[in-house]
This record gives structure tokens, C-alpha cells and sequence, in this order.
């Protein structure tokens, strides 16, 4: 959420989550989350997939084609961007940007397809004003090799609350949980919808219509990042990392006793660092507008994956970068 964005309502059921992390605490999340959909869904209000003007996934298309390299399908950025105090909408862009928008780790990869995927898309664009698509909308959503639609919440800034670690993976449940009501009540048009950004955004993925999918979420920072809450005395280790394990402990048993239910991928380590530097701007292509570049890291895309906390510590906690 940007400055100048007015809180949504995930923004205040997460402060209040935060202030007292209980199993069932988490589950009403989870279940306050589901209502959501479901209202949207009963008003029939849910713009699921819609091949013109996109929908969950892919958003606005007739606006996003306007910040996106017509060649490429990459996602141009506003030079204006680099000017504030936070690089987390350019570096997201960098990411997805990346060479043939795939993340590769241990013989495993992540094909992404969005990118601020809207998930509380609606038809009627000016009702609903408390679940504005604007304000629920996922940095990175990918599909990995097993099927899963993978919803990644980007932070780099762990020093502002609505950034840090514990914000960041009730966010990226929230949107995990948002997916999980999307495959089961419109597999097909999720489908669909998953169809129509990797052919808008260029993507190198066969998708059969009959694909179905399950739910999965993650959180995505720079290695220096996830390194602040085991280095930094102001973010205590036992503070920040205590909230996270229970989070993820109560994620788990609330999801138990659901087959399809969005489960936990992993913390994604990204090595590049987040500075300027680190950025290699392009001029887009087939475009006048001189207020917008293309983004790409310039040593490429180097992410490594952990499952828990204890493996997150031995990853941020090497000398090796």
C-alpha cells in the first residue's frame, strides 16, 4: 500500500491480528477473508476472468498495456519511482521482468504470470469501495511445478510496520486464502484468467484448459532484508521471529482439515541487493513516453528458498552473498 492510499480493511484486520496472535484469531482472519470473496461472488460482483478486460489476475488490461513494453510484455516503471524512500514497486518490477519471468532454485522453479494481481476484482468498478481491487492486489503471483498458484508478497523495507515480516506473511496468507476461494469456486475462469496473462505478458508456459491448481503464498524480500531480524537489536529475534512461527504454526492447523487449502511454499531469498545501482533501466520500446523505463536486474536473478524459520537463519546469516 502506497502513502497515498487510504487503509483497507486487510490493512486493519491484520493490526489487529498482530496484537494478538491466537489459533483462533488466525482462523477468524482466514474466515473474515473467505467472507469477502464470498460477499463479492453473492453480489455477483467477482470480475473472475474477463478476456478483454482482464480480471483477478490480470487486472485493468487496457491500462496495464499502457505501462508495458508491447515487444516484451515487461512492466514499465515511472522514473519518479526512485525518487522516494522505499524501491519495493521498481525491484517487484525487476523481478518480474526477469529472464523468462521464472525463478529457478534447487531444480525447482516458479513460472510467474502476474503481476499486482487485483484479487478482489470487481464488475461494478465504483461500489464496494471498502474492497477496492486496487487495495487487495498481490505483488507476484506464480505457478510452480506442482500446480500451484503462488502468491508472493514483496517487502524490502523491514524498519515500517505495514513492511515488516509479521505484516508481510499475513499478507501473503490473505491473498493465499483469496486464491484458494477463486480455484474453488471458478476453477475454470481461473484458468482462464492464468491463460490470458501468460499470453499477454509473453510467458513461456502451456496452460490446458482442464489445468487445475491449488493455493500456495510466500514471502519475497532482499537477502538484507530477512538479515535485519536476526542482527538488529531494535527487531528483536524473539520478538519478529516468535510472531512468525506461531502465525505459521496456526496457518497450518486452521488449513489441516482442508485437502485444497493454501499452504505455506517458503520464504524466497532474493540475493540481488535492493539499491538503485542495482537496477539496469532501459527505454521502453514503441513508446514516446520519456517518464517511464524498463527494469531488469543487471547481474540477473539469484533467489534461494526456505521452507522454515531455522534454514531462513542459515541462509541470511552466511557470509556469502
Amino acid at each position: 500500500m502506497t502513502k497515498n492510499q487510504k487503509p483497507s480493511f486487510l490493512s486493519d484486520l491484520i493490526e489487529n491480528l498482530r496484537t494478538n496472535v491466537t489459533k483462533d484469531a488466525v482462523e477468524k482472519f482466514r474466515v473474515d477473508i473467505w467472507t469477502r470473496m464470498s460477499d463479492l461472488n453473492n453480489a455477483n460482483n467477482l470480475r473472475v476472468f474477463d478476456g478483454k478486460k482482464g480480471g483477478v489476475l490480470r487486472g485493468n488490461a487496457y491500462s496495464r498495456k499502457r505501462n508495458q513494453d508491447p515487444e516484451t510484455g515487461n512492466v514499465l516503471c515511472s522514473k519518479k519511482r526512485f525518487k522516494g524512500n522505499s524501491l519495493e514497486v521498481p525491484y517487484f518490477q525487476a523481478v518480474f521482468n526477469s529472464l523468462s519471468r521464472r525463478i529457478e532454485f534447487d531444480e525447482q522453479s516458479i513460472q510467474l504470470v502476474g503481476y499486482e494481481t487485483p484479487l478482489m476484482r470487481k464488475k461494478a468498478e465504483k461500489s464496494n469501495d471498502v474492497s477496492k481491487g486496487r487495495y487487495i492486489s498481490c505483488d507476484l503471483l506464480g505457478i510452480t511445478d506442482c500446480n500451484q498458484a503462488l502468491c508472493i508478497e514483496g517487502k524490502v523495507n523491514p524498519k515500517a510496520q505495514e513492511t515488516d515480516i509479521v505484516y508481510g506473511i499475513l499478507e501473503s496468507y490473505a491473498y493465499g486464502v483469496c486464491v484458494e476461494y477463486l480455484i474453488s469456486e471458478h476453477s475454470s475462469d481461473f484458468t482462464q484468467e492464468v491463460k490470458l496473462c501468460v499470453n499477454d505478458y509473453k510467458c513461456k508456459l502451456k496452460i490446458d484448459d482442464d489445468r487445475e491448481f491449488t493455493s500456495a503464498f510466500s514471502l519475497a524480500a532482499p537477502r538484507s532484508y530477512f538479515r535485519e531480524y536476526f542482527f538488529c537489536e531494535k527487531h528483536a529475534e524473539n520478538q519478529y521471529i516468535g510472531q512468525v512461527s506461531k502465525i505459521l504454526e496456526y496457518c497450518a492447523q486452521s488449513n489441516s482439515t482442508k485437502s485444497n487449502s493454501t499452504k505455506w511454499y517458503g520464504f524466497l531469498v532474493f540475493q540481488t541487493p535492493c539499491k538503485e545501482e542495482s537496477f539496469e533501466k532501459k527505454d521502453p520500446r514503441n513508446t514516446k513516453d520519456e517518464k517511464k523505463v524498463e527494469l531488469q536486474f543487471k547481474d540477473g536473478l539469484k533467489v534461494e528458498k526456505a521452507e522454515c524459520l531455522e534454514k531462513l537463519k542459515r541462509i541470511v546469516c552466511s557470509e556469502s552473498v
